[in-house]
């Protein structure tokens, strides 16, 4: 593998001062039910401040509704711009499931003062711009069907399994088999590329990973940085209350599959990777820098979960 390209980053192309609007140009929506609704693991939401927190509730709504138009977020302030950046990253980090949203959207403002709105827009087609989301609701409609089947599907098999580690073991099996690295792949930094075309980044390998092992009841996240000097994502699991790092993309060999990056920890990880930066640790300018949401201690592996590095499994399923 070479050549990873890391898609989620790309730069929001406009800011909140090159849009003024009306009010009757902004919509709103409730999101009273978003903790029901909410991922089964989201490190990432618990890790925002209390105003990222809001931008990313409304933005799960628009997503699930495929909102057209400007919705409103809120009130606008100084580190707005900033902080809408880093909800919409944790919204697309703690959803692989969510496929259809796009890596880039249109911040907008109506009113003066203390009370001006703020505004986000996903699909939008005025005024010279031209926002859309990845798929039509109609394409997601049916799309959503495909990848929530085999889901269903691949939780069977691990359901049927005894321990964490053998369902994780499983779903990175699975994915070393079933799916092919490929740079120009339809949805290929997605979970449905992954799961549904077989053809993925890095991007759709984590995230199908991360996906599948939380259907399964593993604690899964994504984790970014680089490797071999461009940006890369992979995960950290939670495997029987012991975290490790898995790189799925590394472990498929195409002909065969090893485990030289299967629980893993930080010290052994750090020997090629490079994990980015907390968001809180970055000072300003958040469209241009890769960031992780949480950093946990140099996870302990017991030697029953952990696999030589040596190990190379040629065997097909």
């Amino acid at each position: 593998k070479k050549d990873y390209i890391f898609s989620v980053y790309s730069k929001v192309k406009e800011t909140i001062t090159d849009n003024i609007l009306s009010s009757e140009d902004i919509v709103e929506i409730k999101y009273e039910e978003y903790e029901i609704r909410a991922p089964q693991f989201k490190s990432c939401y618990n890790a925002l401040n209390s105003n990222q927190r809001e931008f990313y509730r409304t933005i799960y709504s628009i997503s699930e509704e495929m909102t057209e138009g400007f919705v409103k977020l809120g009130y606008n302030y100084s580190e707005a711009d900033e902080d809408v950046n880093i909800a919409y990253k944790a919204f697309l980090y703690d959803n692989p499931e969510i496929f259809w949203m796009p890596k880039d959207y249109i911040l907008g403002t109506a009113g003066k003062g203390e009370k001006q709105k703020l505004a986000i827009a996903f699909d939008y087609h005025k005024n010279g711009k031209d926002y859309s989301y990845t798929v039509t609701k109609k394409e997601q409609a049916e799309m959503k069907k495909k990848l929530d089947a085999v889901l269903w599907k691949i939780q069977k098999q691990t359901d049927s399994l005894h321990s964490e580690y053998e369902k994780e073991k499983y779903i990175n099996d699975f994915l070393c088999d079933s799916v092919t690295y490929n740079e120009k792949a339809e949805f290929s930094d997605t979970a449905y590329g992954a799961l549904i075309n077989g053809k993925a980044l890095c991007e759709g390998y984590s995230k199908a990973f991360m996906l599948l092992c939380n259907k399964a009841g593993i604690e899964c996240e994504l984790i970014v940085g680089e490797s071999e000097g461009v940006g890369h994502m992979w995960n950290r699991v939670n495997i029987d209350k012991k975290l490790s790092y898995v790189d799925v993309t590394w472990n498929d060999r195409s002909e065969f599959k090893i485990y030289t990056y299967f629980n893993i920890t930080e010290s052994q990880l750090l020997s090629d990777h490079t994990l980015a930066p907390l968001f809180t640790e970055i000072k300003s300018d958040f469209k241009k820098y890769l960031f992780n949401f949480t950093k946990k201690e140099e996870p302990f592996i017991k030697k029953d979960i952990f696999l030589d590095y040596n190990v190379i499994d040629k065997k097909r399923f």
